[in-house]
């Protein structure tokens, strides 16, 4: 039986794994001196509604020999991290475990943090290497990509979607009761976009200490295991200082939400050839199309129509030139080869027309904000291409008019004994006798440790007092609406 994590007889062990070949995990603890970090959702104040994070580690390891020095070619693992962009990228994991006695095995590994290699320094004086890792959010922040138009998705099936073209499949999603009318990107963020269509319905979308992207929606406390019994119940004795903090940027008077509704629109031309393109003999050329708005279908392609290909000498050449397009939201791709052997084909026209998705921020949902502060402060949301139906605009804005309405502290418990199975969104409870009276139930929403000479953490917790208006609502597939359970909003 493992020690308890607050048990004082025990001994926190720390494995430290890199998988150097970008397919099998090589353990490095035996060169492992010490490791910190943090993982962290938006407090209050911050956002109003918080999108994720990306989280950090730092990990210190002893390198005596230079198996970690890039630039040695006689190192160790040179083969692997020699070459051009360094370690940058490379997946790395951090496991605690607690032991009986110094030394000895531990019976089981937490993991708690999984991402990637973002920077090192090396120090040969001290004989050490610093690696600086991000959490797996920090691979697909910057990977972009285009789609065509999806229509009625649920938030969460939308970013199932997102997450299976950037081939993430370690995924834990609630179903939202938002859908969204129509979905696209536009070499857009993949990542940005799944932080930005949890932001219409007022949830939240990060990857967790595992790897695994999770999409929570606000009702997420509010059910389950989060409503119930606190995961972990720590008194005074468990931890050095409470840190309490407000946020005074919480409470509004009103609060506004924009609504950017889509429609289509008649068919029309969406664009037209600005210059004439050259196709050498037995030569292919690729013209990418940005279209003037979003298109559901665009029309075929016929010759002399919507498009015009011919010679020098004014021939025409569309039987021995083959046109391909490749149609996205708002863009195609057009490639056009050239089979013949001795002409050079001009293409002099080109207009592509169909059916537009046409709309943007035209109305504006607000929630008047009851005795919250004695003089006016509106905040709101615009800008968010996802808020397209006034239901859902009007559901985020009452969550958030009843949300503003009071001060939700938020609490920092420091140099807590390390709890290796710490989960982001963990109910925990507390007290501090001079600062509050009787118990208190936090939500985690901040994780931050160092390990050293032992496991230490300051957990962040978001106070459950009044955070929703009721403690019975309606779970799909577990209570019935009405006697057993409230509709959300």
């Amino acid at each position: 039986m493992p020690p308890s994590p607050l048990d004082p007889h025990r001994y926190p062990q720390s494995k430290f794994e890199v998988q150097w070949d970008g397919s099998t995990w090589t353990d490095e603890s035996q060169y492992l001196i010490s490791h910190s970090g943090e993982l962290k959702i938006s407090g209050p104040g911050e956002d109003l509604v918080a999108p994720g994070d990306v989280g950090a580690a730092t990990v210190l390891l002893w390198n005596e020999g230079g198996r970690f020095s890039w630039l040695r070619s006689d190192g160790g693992l040179f083969a692997h991290i020699g070459g051009s962009a360094g370690m940058y990228g490379i997946p790395a994991r951090l496991s605690v475990g607690l032991g009986t006695a110094p030394g000895a095995g531990v019976s089981e590994w937490h993991r708690i943090f999984t991402g990637v290699i973002y920077d090192w320094s090396e120090n040969s004086r001290e004989r050490t290497v610093t690696l600086e890792l991000r959490d797996l959010g920090h691979r697909y922040v910057q990977q972009r990509a285009s789609t065509t138009i999806y229509e009625d998705l649920r938030v969460d099936e939308w970013i199932q979607t997102l997450a299976t073209l950037a081939s993430i499949s370690d995924v834990s999603l609630d179903p939202s009761p938002v859908t969204v009318d129509y979905c696209w990107l536009d070499d857009e963020s993949i990542l940005g976009e799944m932080w930005e269509v949890a932001r219409a319905d007022g949830g939240r979308c990060y990857f967790d200490r595992g790897g695994t992207l999770r999409y929570e929606h606000p009702s997420h406390w509010a059910i389950g295991d989060h409503a119930g019994s606190p995961a972990w119940t720590l008194d005074e004795d468990d931890y050095q200082l409470v840190v309490p903090e407000i946020s005074v940027d919480e409470l509004v008077s009103q609060v506004r939400v924009e609504i950017q509704p889509r429609a289509v629109g008649p068919d029309q031309d969406l664009y037209t050839l600005d210059q004439a393109r050259v196709i050498p003999p037995g030569g292919t050329a690729v013209i990418d199309c940005r279209m003037s708005y979003p298109v559901l279908a665009l029309g075929t392609l016929a010759a002399n129509d919507n498009y015009e290909i011919i010679s020098s000498g004014g021939e025409d050449l569309s039987g021995t030139c083959s046109m391909s397009l490749t149609t996205y939201a708002q863009r195609a791709r057009l490639q056009i080869i050239n089979s013949g052997t001795i002409q050079q084909a001009y293409l002099t026209m080109l207009t592509l027309h169909g059916s537009p998705l046409i709309g943007g921020p035209t109305l504006e949902i607000s929630e008047d904000v009851a005795g919250s502060v004695p003089y006016t402060r509106i905040r709101g949301i615009s800008g968010n291409p996802y808020l397209q139906n006034e239901d859902v605009a009007r559901m985020l804005a009452q969550m958030l008019r009843d949300r503003g309405a009071r001060l939700h502290p938020v609490y920092t418990l420091r140099g807590v004994p390390g709890i290796p199975s710490l989960n982001l969104g963990d109910r925990i409870r507390f007290q501090d006798a001079s600062a509050i009276s009787g118990t208190r139930d936090g939500f985690v929403i901040g994780i931050r440790w160092t390990a050293a000479e032992g496991f230490v953490q300051d957990v962040t917790l978001l106070d459950a007092e009044a955070l929703f208006p009721y403690s019975n609502y309606f779970v799909v597939g577990a209570t019935a609406l009405g006697a057993h359970g409230r509709c959300w909003y």
